[in-house]
């Protein structure tokens, strides 16, 4: 008797998970080992529609296999991925197996995006390993591109325990306060129309910069000191290539990309980079079969840390450095971080900050996404220009005598800091006080060299 399965196509049956097709010589097993097509998945970037088929090797070990519809449509061009998956097929009938798929019709139906952040035209934000938000009856797949880009998105302790022990360390730190209002403002890019951008760190080494970073990443995930062996740090630093970073930029879309020492970076082209990562698009290249390959996309909320600024790195190189490069990533001169240890002497303060930053992390950005969620969900498009209202507002209460507009963009940018860190002020996210964001936000402006 064949299965009762709902979505099995005329011409075959499912006999305890096993296929058979109808031939010219009767019913014959097409499958040594079990398959059943589980979904249709559409790209939310491409809308191209995909299949998902789960397969049995000969030891019963199940596995998911995702396949371009056309791939079976025209052929069993995507059969052989199922075989390395394991699924056995029968001699000559892997155009059956491919027509099964192809005419198949399961109840199931997925969306599926390789980035993070904020899905395509939806209230839907994605967190590696979470989806926040509603779903409209269909589920969404998170696959990103590599799963190692993204593993540091995982959260340690509960909210309260990282206000308690790691962001209430902020409190009488300006900068510190600023590096967590910077690094909330991510999920608000897309919101206020904002393009990717940042903020670089830079001074004299064993200042705590990468502390800093660290404390910055724990609002979205692993906040280990990157050094550790056996970490899964968010911090990553610059020493990579172009396009390495462009995969991390497309993982990290809307969260926060921490990037430390930037006088690793191994390429010569920094300032086309910056570019390339704050713009959020990378290049277009072409396939061997001549078809062009689907740029990736991202919006960058970017924290950068190094011994230099990012106008001497580039200038190093032999390049000019643009200001069109300078106000996408904004070089901040840092003297001393800690200006309240409470109490332990600086470096003893440095060591408990990597401490709870190890033992609490991740449950920050979620809270803050989700009450964003709920406010939007209201009226998007008033809440929208509320904020864009307060961005220029705030821009303009930070702006200095004769200031210029490449400078005012900068301001914009801390502008959106301010925004983000008042509005996890009032969500009770972070355990400061409106005050202590305008601080922070002015302390870092009367750091730049203008």
């Amino acid at each position: 008797m064949a299965d009762d399965v709902v979505g099995v196509p005329d011409g075959y049956e499912l006999r305890d998970g096993y296929l058979y097709a109808h031939t010219r010589c009767g019913w014959k097993q097409a499958t040594l080992t079990k398959i059943s097509v589980l979904a249709i998945v559409v790209d939310s970037e491409s809308r191209d529609k995909l299949v998902l088929v789960a397969v049995w090797d000969v030891d019963g070990n199940e596995r998911q296999v995702l396949l371009p519809a056309r791939s079976v449509a025209s052929g069993t061009a995507g059969i052989s991925f199922l075989v390395d998956a394991g699924l056995v097929i029968m001699p000559d009938f892997g155009k059956l197996v491919a027509g099964f798929i192809h005419l198949s019709r399961p109840q199931g139906r997925l969306e599926r995006t390789e980035l993070t952040g904020w899905l395509k035209d939806s209230p839907v934000f994605v967190y590696p390993g979470e989806i926040i938000g509603q779903q409209t009856g269909v589920e969404i797949l998170h696959e990103p591109k590599s799963k190692a880009l993204t593993q540091a998105f995982y959260s340690r302790g509960t909210l309260e325990e990282w206000r308690q022990h790691v962001a209430v360390l902020a409190k009488g730190n300006p900068l510190m306060a600023f590096v967590l209002c910077a690094s909330l403002s991510g999920p608000l890019l897309k919101v206020v129309g904002f393009t990717g951008g940042g903020s670089h760190l830079y001074g004299r080494s064993s200042r705590g910069k990468t502390t800093m970073a660290q404390f910055a990443a724990s609002v979205h995930g692993d906040a280990t000191d990157p050094g550790v062996p056996t970490s899964r740090s968010l911090v990553r630093t610059w020493h990579t290539t172009a396009n390495a970073l462009d995969a991390l930029a497309e993982a990290h879309s809307d969260t926060l990309l921490v990037l430390d020492e930037a006088g690793s970076f191994a390429g010569k082209d920094l300032d086309q980079t910056i570019y390339q990562l704050c713009g959020g698009q990378e290049k277009s290249t072409m396939l061997s079969s001549r078809k062009l390959r689907r740029s990736g996309n991202w919006r960058s909320n970017l924290l950068s840390t190094g011994e230099i600024s990012i106008q001497q790195r580039i200038e190093a190189s032999g390049r000019l450095a643009m200001a069109g490069q300078l106000v996408r990533l904004i070089d901040i001169p840092i003297g001393e971080i800690f200006t309240d240890t409470k109490g332990m002497e600086p470096g003893q303060f440095a060591t408990e900050l990597k401490n709870v930053c190890r033992k609490y992390f991740g449950t920050a950005g979620k809270a803050f996404v989700r009450s964003l969620q709920k406010v939007l969900a209201e009226d998007p498009e008033a809440l929208a220009d509320s904020l864009r209202d307060y961005v220029e507002e705030y821009a303009q209460d930070l702006a200095v005598d004769d200031v210029a507009p490449e400078q005012m963009r900068i301001l914009r940018r801390f502008a959106l800091y301010q925004v983000a860190g008042e509005l996890a002020v009032q969500w009770g996210i972070l355990p400061l006080t409106d005050a202590d964001v305008v601080q922070a936000v002015q302390h870092a402006r009367d750091l730049l060299y203008w």
